[in-house]
């Protein structure tokens, strides 16, 4: 009798458990074929033909292997190949964060915490990252039989592995993200049904109806038209009024439609320089401000068809229709233009009139004293205590509040010591959090309605940096739709 039987859980439980094993063989070796079969039922089954995207679909199905961007990256000698999911391809939990070192599945928590840090600004914060990331790395620099399973590894230099995973991971994200899809449910109805279907219906003409029963159709990006009836009685007038040049009045019998807000513009795929904020409500006469260009580069043609429900912009890009959420878009380009002014205002340190001595634990100070150029090169003013291991902070930097400086060191102390973080990153991501926060309360809200300028100011910076594809919520900025896609659904492909 095994020795483990009565810690054995009911069928299902075990079962899922195997699963959870195959999954990780067959993602570790797409080049060889791997079935699945339990209770007599194929779970899965892979090809064995070498594509790791492949084997991801087989495995994790269709719509998980749609959402992964492909990851192919290398850094001191650490290479980062596999695929990671788009920021809307999120989960509750880090169960389809698969990590391989060597082919090998294993549990990193350095190549974890690079991971989620890497994503902060592209899914809420409550949400974890997906990927099949194998880290390629010369065996000597590892050592396998750190746990009786071989689950989990330890580097010699945990560092240059969070730096491989963490640049790999960003530098997919900002530069390989593409804008999502309108998902469109296809017509089941076949080109031949309609014909024939036309061939027994007769086709209405509804100009012989009274004038009571036609409707007119009030224009669809009119923000204040709705569909109303026509009058059964317009009132009569004896003498039309002469024409006027500067002022339309509509037939009695028909419905005026505002397309005022319908306007043209052209932006450029370049760098641009996003100090200014959007514009303040136009008068008469007055434009916005044009976006500032910092090079030169082939422009975009657009085309602003109209607004949705005061919250979604309509564009016309070339073969494509955006349609831009204009909170999430005005979000990401306010982060986006306070962390270049972030940037932009260099260092510094904010003396303190009484230097504050922060006592540590023997881990923790010799990990900051171990980063100790770094942690003065972002501002802080520190000196160590060899003798008492404590630390006094004499000056933090600039660009963060006092108790914001003191959490970091904190935070520092953990991650440099277990090798999830650097003094970097750490930095950059504190910084963020409160660009999040900021970028949200200055951005325009969904709903209220915006003047033309406004949304005009929106389009010209979202379709000048074409990275922007996700607020710092993880949110899209903007849907596309293809003119093929739209054919398809009127027939005429």
């Amino acid at each position: 009798m095994p020795a483990r039987r009565k810690f054995l859980k009911r069928d299902a439980y075990e079962a899922t458990a195997c699963a959870a094993v195959v999954e990780k063989i067959a993602l570790a070796r797409p080049d060889v074929a791997v079935k699945f079969i339990s209770d007599g039922n194929i779970k899965f089954a892979t090809s064995g033909d070498g594509k790791l995207k492949n084997a991801i679909y087989a495995v994790l199905g269709r719509e998980f292997a749609g959402r992964m961007v492909e990851v192919r990256d290398i850094s001191d000698g650490i290479s980062v190949t596999g695929f990671i999911s788009r920021p809307d391809n999120n989960r509750a939990n880090r169960n389809f964060e698969n990590f391989f070192i060597n082919g090998r599945y294993v549990k990193c928590r350095t190549a974890m915490s690079a991971l989620e840090q890497a994503y902060e600004s592209f899914i809420p914060s409550d949400k974890f990252p997906c990927c099949v990331l194998n880290i390629g790395i010369h065996p000597t620099f590892v050592d396998v039989n750190v746990h009786p399973t071989k689950l989990e590894v330890k580097f010699s230099n945990d560092r240059p592995v969070f730096e491989a995973v963490y640049a790999a991971v960003r530098n997919t994200l900002n530069q390989k993200l593409d804008r999502p899809e309108l998902v469109v449910k296809h017509n089941s109805v076949s080109a031949e049904d309609i014909a024939l279907a036309n061939a027994f219906m007769p086709i209405f003409d509804h100009a012989g109806e009274p004038p009571q029963k036609r409707y007119s159709q009030a224009g669809f990006f009119d923000t204040a038209a709705q569909r109303v009836p026509i009058p059964e009685a317009p009132p009569q007038r004896e003498e039309p009024p002469a024409p006027d040049e500067t002022v339309y009045s509509p037939a009695p019998d028909t419905v005026r439609v505002d397309l005022s807000n319908v306007t043209r513009g052209s932006s450029s795929y370049q760098n641009y320089d996003l100090a200014s904020a959007a514009p303040a409500p136009a008068g008469d006469g007055e434009t916005a401000p044009a976006v500032e260009e910092v090079g030169a580069q082939t422009p975009v043609e657009y085309r602003i068809i109209g607004e949705a429900f005061n919250s979604y912009v309509i564009v016309e890009v070339g073969e494509k229709v955006l349609m831009i959420d204009k909170h999430a878009a005005h979000e990401r380009i306010n982060f986006e233009r306070m962390k270049r002014n972030v940037k932009r205002s260099g260092g510094g340190s904010q003396m303190l009139l009484v230097p504050a001595v922060i006592a540590l634990d023997p881990a923790g100070y010799s990990s900051l004293a171990d980063h100790a150029d770094e942690l003065r090169a972002i501002g802080y003013v520190l000196e160590f205590d060899d003798a008492s291991q404590g630390l006094t902070v004499a000056g933090y930097p600039a660009k963060l509040e006092e108790e914001e400086a003191y959490d970091l060191i904190d935070e520092l102390c953990d991650q440099l010591a277990c090798g999830t973080g650097t003094v970097r990153t750490a930095f950059d991501s504190l910084l963020e959090k409160a660009l999040y926060q900021a970028s949200c309360k200055a951005s325009i809200k969904a709903g209220h309605i915006e003047d033309a300028a406004h949304v005009k100011w929106i389009c010209d910076n979202l379709l000048a940096l074409p990275d922007i594809k996700f607020c710092p919520h993880g949110r899209p900025v903007a849907i596309e739709l293809t003119k093929s896609e739209i054919e398809k659904q009127f027939k005429r492909t």
